[in-house]
């Protein structure tokens, strides 16, 4: 991470199909948090980080930026009138 505390351009996007893996989870077939975690592959060293990013994904997540996971808006909408269960 750099000075400001934000992970790098590289640690994103080493774990960028991760990310997309465990939000979908999530958001289209309700996973929990901790099982959408469970259900990627992610190295040991990164596992911290991609926790911490996955979190501010999901707290991020709107219907105009959905489009980089591959989710419908139709089906984040629900699962934001839903308050966003993880």
């Amino acid at each position: 991470m750099n000075e400001f505390s934000q992970p790098s351009i590289a640690a994103r996007l080493r774990l960028r199909y991760h990310l997309g893996d465990a939000i979908r989870d999530v958001v289209l077939f309700g996973s929990k948090f901790d099982e959408a975690v469970e259900h990627v592959a992610v190295p040991e060293a990164d596992a911290a980080l991609f926790r911490s990013l996955l979190r501010s994904e999901l707290e991020h997540l709107q219907i105009y930026n959905c489009a980089r996971f591959r989710l419908p808006m139709g089906e984040v909408q629900a699962w934001i009138g839903k308050g966003r269960p993880s």
